[in-house]
């Protein structure tokens, strides 16, 4: 869907044995400020009406909702903690769904090492299941994440 893509967000309309949904996948670039990208998610959803909306996003902020440590969000520093709220405060204010897991592998393994900045969200009507991390699966330092949509 070329109308709502951009060059850090690409939207698709997958439609398959009369389940329709829309697959949105997201990078939040470090050097931008997380709510130019939480701007036009939040475009791109509202034009979207409500409809089944399953997200992918490198959301390169950290935050106890999707599992990262307590090291990766607390005392780094107000730009972290900005991205951190902003993040929260969108899949809250949305009522999206988090479908990382509590003891998974990290879903981001770099020079830092490793955490959980990528993860899937959802709206409700969005079914996930098999939801898994493949770790060493790819030479990227973002690990390959399998799942199905019910």
């Amino acid at each position: 869907m070329h109308n709502l893509s951009t060059e850090y967000c690409t939207v698709i309309h997958a439609d398959y044995q009369g389940f329709s949904t829309y697959i949105i996948s997201a990078y939040f670039q470090y050097c931008h400020d997380i709510v130019r990208h939480l701007e036009h998610l939040s475009y791109v959803m509202d034009r979207l009406g409500g409809t089944p909306v399953l997200i992918g996003v490198d959301s390169t902020a950290h935050s106890p909702l999707w599992f990262c440590e307590r090291r990766q969000y607390s005392g780094r520093g107000p730009d972290i903690e900005h991205r951190k709220i902003q993040m929260e405060s969108f899949i809250l204010s949305r009522g999206l769904l988090i479908h990382n897991k509590q003891g998974q592998p990290p879903t981001f393994n770099g020079p830092n090492g490793p955490s959980n900045v990528d993860f899937r969200l959802s709206s409700r009507g969005v079914i996930l299941k098999d939801w898994r991390v493949h770790e060493g699966a790819s030479v990227n330092d973002h690990q390959l994440i399998t799942y199905l949509i019910l």
